[in-house]
């Protein structure tokens, strides 16, 4: 059970109530770590934006997809893993792949970029830090840009899973591909 419920509106301040409103309106994210995050209306909205920016990013989005996994199964975090697991195979992974993940093994993959994307993943959510051998892979694979937004990608879901473990949320009650743990 989560530490948190949803801030009920009477709570909320007056602005953010009708920020949150319009965003729901709009089918926009509020459940998960959001609920921590509503707390404080100023990191709900850059939060938001941030991850509207992790998404326009110059990684594919498998690649993205990829990043994400790894770094929310080094969490253990089983809300982030129902969500993203339903991205992942909405943005063409396949369920191989995600198996692989849930497994903490590296996924069959013969595209050098995948590959620098799973390393980088899983070293920098891993071991929390990134050796010379894997950055030099990782940046003749992606390109400087593209490892950039990689590693904003680990760094963000790495936020996303420290909240969601801090605050036990739970995942979704039709959670298709359970985290194993």
């Amino acid at each position: 059970m989560s530490r948190l419920d949803p801030l009920a509106r009477d709570k909320m301040d007056p602005d953010f109530a009708r920020y949150y409103e319009e965003l729901a309106r709009a089918g926009g994210r509020s459940q998960g770590p959001y609920i921590a995050y509503m707390r404080n209306p100023a990191l709900f909205k850059l939060n938001q934006a941030l991850s509207d920016c992790i998404r326009a990013s110059s990684l594919t989005p498998v690649e993205r997809q990829l990043a994400v996994l790894v770094t929310i199964r080094h969490f253990n975090a089983r809300y982030a893993w129902c969500v993203q697991t339903r991205a992942s195979l909405t943005a063409g992974m396949t369920r191989e792949m995600i198996d692989a993940i849930n497994d903490r093994k590296r996924p069959d993959m013969t595209q050098a970029s995948e590959i620098a994307i799973w390393e980088v993943a899983d070293s920098l959510a891993g071991k929390r830090t990134l050796d010379d051998a894997i950055y030099a892979r990782a940046l003749a694979a992606l390109g400087e840009q593209r490892l950039i937004d990689l590693v904003a990608t680990i760094g963000f879901f790495s936020m996303t899973g420290t909240t969601l473990r801090a605050f036990e949320m739970e995942p979704p009650e039709d959670d298709q591909i359970p985290l194993k743990p």
